[in-house]
């Protein structure tokens, strides 16, 4: 297909010219097939300021002589306009340039000096009109096209992706194939590179908007795959700012586990539309899907010892602070306190129902109490936020984003991971990103699809968040558990064992398991057994605050959202209980 949109530059202090020279070329860019993204800009200096900007991209360049000048008669006042011609075809050299006179037809010296200084159509401003045969708007429009696709500035781009998923349908349709084409133009254009196709697949949905798609790409003139991860959004500045930690975080974390971007800044925009990219290795696939398709449990141990042991929790131990509260694990925004405590009402009835989690009214009572306590003062059993809130703890610079689609993984004989998207990095309370993935394995990799509709497996689920809230080995999914309500109920139970399995929930619970073995080993102040005794209660915290997010997610089956609440509930518990006196 052909890339529709394209982006240009009109400089003039004429404001009839900025209105007048769009409009007559509209229709013959229509007619090609194109749409005109104009930028307008009326003196020398916001021009150069337009070119300094990171990732500004120009596929046009329009230049009125004279207008560009605010003083000065004849030659004088032509030289600014041609000294931006001069600076235009150094900066974008693959732009078309049309320089447009209001000068009078004595002068064609001006012409002469315009296309010296790299001008590649330069014409009088009432030649520019239909009745002209070789300069009329449609002609003027028919080279620029002809210019831009012969130069291969702008290169037609076939877009390939699967039409029977709905995420990536949905995905194209909002931003557009030309917009997505023109996006990826100039992430490869950024490192001199150009093709001829693209293949897309859907990854997640971003916050404010954004989405996150896989890209295959053959580059042109080489036969060479290269792989992209591309961020697509209308916020220019919250991408600016995943670029600035993306950068922040490449200088921390072990370079290999993090996807780099290239080029470091978004580009765009485009209909609207700005880009971040990061560069892969080779083909990969989410964390979440690699789980799905069975990764045997030695594969699963390789990858997060890879994730945690020899990536994050370097970062870990190289960044940890002692800090004077956890209070970030007791704080939760306004918003996140609303849609808590509107999941709870709404699923109330689904906790006691004889067909849902059959819980007594006397402990549904008492968990809307507790979680309502946490979620809007920070409380945990009986003592408030302030006294839980006053106790040192450690701080760890953290992805702060850790879940199964923001790890990807390289598959192979030996599978690696590494990570995407840092928009999160910070320094953050040492718990963020295990307690966070920990969440996401079970409510997305346990028992995901049709398993996770029905109420079947509640108590196996809400054994197996015990177990981990506890860092207990965890069940093997096969066996039937019974109500998780006691620490000796559950340990009359049978451990995961280490089995060869096709089961996608078996290699879930194998990275869960694989958490709940080595936690202490790479988290500071979980080591020794007096350190964890102090600091287990921010474990189980940091747990009930991932769970409650995960209650009002609607990409969230009921019965997962319903286990959410039970399960922080549990932990809530398990906290208080664990609170140094």
């Amino acid at each position: 297909m052909t890339v529709d949109a394209i982006q240009a530059l009109l400089i003039d202090e004429d404001e009839d010219n900025l209105t007048a020279v769009p409009e007559r070329l509209r229709h013959p860019f229509a007619q090609l097939g194109w749409h005109v993204v104009w930028t307008a800009a009326k003196d020398p200096g916001r021009v150069r300021e337009l070119f300094s900007a990171p990732g500004t991209a120009y596929d046009l360049i329009v230049v009125d002589l004279p207008a560009a000048a605010r003083d000065g008669a004849g030659a004088a006042a032509a030289q600014p306009g041609l000294n931006l011609i001069c600076d235009a075809r150094e900066r974008f050299p693959g732009a078309f340039i049309l320089a447009i006179s209001s000068g009078e037809a004595h002068r064609p010296d001006l012409l002469d000096e315009a296309r010296r200084c790299g001008a590649h159509r330069v014409l009088r401003r009432y030649e520019f009109s239909v009745e002209a045969r070789e300069s009329s708007p449609s002609a003027i429009a028919t080279e620029i096209h002809n210019h831009l696709l012969d130069t291969g500035a702008v290169a037609p781009i076939a877009v390939t992706y699967d039409e029977f998923d709905p995420d990536i349908q949905t995905f194209v349709h909002a931003v557009g194939e030309p917009t997505l084409c023109r996006l990826y133009a100039r992430i490869l254009q950024a490192a001199g590179r150009t093709t001829r196709n693209m293949s897309l697949g859907y990854i997640a949905t971003g916050y404010s908007g954004a989405a996150v798609c896989a890209v295959t790409a053959a580059l042109d003139n080489s036969g060479v795959r290269t792989h992209h991860v591309l961020k697509v959004s209308l916020d220019k500045e919250a991408l600016e700012r995943e670029a600035q930690r993306s950068a922040e975080a490449w200088g921390m974390l072990r370079q290999s586990l993090l996807a780099k971007l290239a080029p470091p800044y978004p580009v765009g925009p485009v209909n609207g539309w700005y880009a971040l990219a990061a560069q892969l290795q080779g083909s990969a696939v989410t964390l979440r899907d690699w789980l799905a398709r069975g990764a045997s449990d030695a594969a699963v141990e390789d990858v997060f010892a890879a994730l945690f042991t020899d990536g994050l929790g370097g970062l870990y131990a190289d960044t940890a602070q002692e800090i004077d509260s956890p209070a970030d694990l007791l704080r939760t925004p306004y918003y996140r306190q609303r849609r808590v405590q509107h999941a709870v009402r709404q699923l109330a009835p689904v906790l006691t129902h004889p067909d849902g989690c059959r819980l007594p009214e006397s402990l549904v009572e008492d968990l809307t109490e507790r979680v309502a306590g946490f979620v809007a003062e920070g409380q945990i059993g009986a003592s408030d936020g302030q006294h839980v809130a006053a106790r040192r703890t450690y701080g760890v610079f953290s992805h702060g984003h850790l879940h199964g689609t923001n790890v990807l993984v390289y598959e192979g004989r030996h599978p690696e991971p590494t990570v995407i998207d840092a928009s999160r990095f910070a320094h953050a309370h040492w718990a963020t990103d295990p307690a966070r993935m920990a969440v996401d394995l079970l409510m997305h990799s346990v028992d995901p699809g049709a398993e996770s509709m029905f109420f079947t497996g509640f108590e196996r689920w809400r054994e197996v968040a015990a177990r981990l809230g506890r860092l207990e080995p965890l069940l093997d999914p096969s066996q039937d558990a019974a109500p998780a309500v006691s620490t000796a109920q559950s340990e009359e139970l049978d451990v995961l064992e280490v089995k060869q399995t096709g089961d996608g929930t078996a290699a879930a619970l194998a990275a869960l398991n694989w958490l709940t073995g080595n936690l202490r080993a790479f988290c500071p102040g979980m080591s020794g057994d007096g350190e964890y005794r102090d600091h287990t209660w921010e474990w189980h915290t940091a747990l009930a605050r991932y769970l409650l997010r995960s209650s009002y997610s609607h990409e969230i089956t009921v019965p997962k959202r319903t286990l959410a609440i039970v399960a922080a509930y549990d932990q809530l518990l398990a906290a208080a209980a664990s609170l140094p006196d």
